[in-house]
C-alpha cells in the first residue's frame, strides 16, 4: 500500500 511504501521511505530517511 502507498501508505506502507511511504512509512517505510520515512524510516530509511530517519535511519539515514
Amino acid at each position: 500500500e502507498l501508505a506502507t511504501k511511504g512509512f517505510m521511505v520515512v524510516k530509511l530517511r530517519s535511519f539515514r
